[in-house]
C-alpha cells in the first residue's frame, strides 16, 4: 500500500510539474505575444509620427499658398492702378491711372520690374533719361511726366 501511496504521490508530483510546465509554456506564449504587440505598437507610433510630419508639411504648404494668394490679390489691386503708356517712339512705361493717385504724385513704373510683379518708380537721371533704381533700365521719353 505504501508503494501505491508513493506512486500516487509521484503521479501528483508529475501532474503538478506538468501543470507548472504548462503554466510556464503559457507565460512564454504570453511573453511572445507581448513582444509582438510591442513591435506593432512601435510600428504604429512610427506611422503616427510620419502622419503628423506629413500633416505639418501640408499645413506649411497651405500657409505658403495662402500667403502667395494674398500677395497675388494685392498685386492685382496695385496693378489695376496703372496702365501701359507710350512716352516716345518705342518707349513704354506704366503710368498711374488718373483718379488712382491716392495721394501719390504722378509717376512712371519700370516695365521690366512691373512684369516681374515689382513696383519700381523710374527716377530722373541726367537730361532726358529716366532710370530704374532696381534693374538699371534706362528710358528716354519724348513726352514729359505730367
Amino acid at each position: 500500500m505504501t508503494d501505491f501511496t508513493k506512486a500516487i504521490g509521484l503521479v501528483a508530483g508529475i501532474t503538478q510539474t506538468a501543470k507548472r510546465l504548462a503554466d510556464t509554456r503559457e507565460e512564454v506564449k504570453v511573453n511572445e505575444v507581448a513582444i509582438q504587440l510591442q513591435g506593432v505598437v512601435l510600428d504604429l507610433q512610427t506611422e503616427m509620427m510620419m502622419i503628423q510630419s506629413d500633416y505639418q508639411n501640408v499645413l506649411r504648404s497651405h500657409e505658403d499658398l495662402e500667403k502667395k494668394l494674398v500677395a497675388q490679390e494685392n498685386w492685382e489691386k496695385e496693378r489695376a492702378r496703372y496702365r501701359l503708356e507710350r512716352v516716345g517712339e518705342g518707349v513704354f512705361v506704366y503710368a498711374l491711372n488718373p483718379g488712382q493717385a491716392e495721394g501719390e504724385p504722378h509717376h512712371w513704373l519700370c516695365t521690366r520690374c512691373y512684369d516681374n510683379k515689382q513696383k519700381s518708380i523710374l527716377q530722373r537721371y541726367g537730361v532726358g533719361e529716366y532710370r530704374c533704381p532696381v534693374c538699371k533700365t534706362s528710358v528716354y521719353p519724348t513726352t514729359t511726366l505730367k
